[in-house]
């Protein structure tokens, strides 16, 4: 590709803009910089598409950066814990309360809350084994004292990990996080995941 000057290619342009109809490209220089180019047509094809691939790219970074910033600040938002319980089918009517520290009940960035969720839930899995096999360990019965806040429903091992759910409140009584025997940790309002 050859160098010109501006001021060369100011006098020289009607054959640069032939020698670019030809196939060749010509690179215009201020001070020995390039300034800019005079392209054959199918040269100016390809840079218009890395244009906008490079377009697209900035584009899908910005896109990133914005919603890390949003999961950023949402994670950092403090919120307050002060109970865990066992709820069944998601009525609250039916909880059943786990003990939750002092030292725990403390505000604290939601980014927090999936370990505190995992502290708790090795006495969720015993609480779920004990309505399990409070009465007959061969036979367990929906009207145990264990169970009482799901007796009037149909008790069955297979949905204990479905309906019976971990979750962790506010003040309010608004769940903050919740689990599953063995699922991940859900929390409300989470900006990268459906309810």
């Amino acid at each position: 590709m050859q160098k010109r000057g501006v001021r060369e290619t100011r006098a020289q342009l009607p054959e640069l803009l032939a020698a670019a109809a030809r196939g060749e490209g010509t690179v215009v220089t201020r001070h020995g910089r390039p300034l800019a180019a005079l392209l054959p047509p199918e040269a100016a094809e390809v840079w218009e598409t890395h244009q906008r691939r490079q377009a697209e790219q900035a584009r899908r970074q910005a896109a990133a950066d914005e919603q890390r910033a949003r999961r950023d600040a949402w994670e950092s938002e403090l919120v307050h814990p002060v109970a865990v319980v066992v709820r069944y089918h998601g009525d609250p009517a039916s909880d059943d309360p786990l003990y939750l520290r002092e030292a725990d009940q403390i505000p604290r960035p939601r980014r927090e809350l999936r370990d505190l969720v995992e502290q708790l839930r090795p006495d969720y899995r015993s609480w779920m084994v004990e309505a399990w096999y409070e009465d007959d360990p061969r036979r367990p019965s929906p009207d145990s004292a264990r169970c009482r806040n799901t007796a009037r429903h149909r008790y069955d091992w297979q949905d204990l990990g479905t309906a019976n759910v971990l979750h962790l409140l506010d003040a309010e009584g608004n769940t903050l996080a919740r689990t599953e025997f063995d699922g991940p940790v859900w929390m409300s309002g989470d900006p990268d995941a459906e309810p």
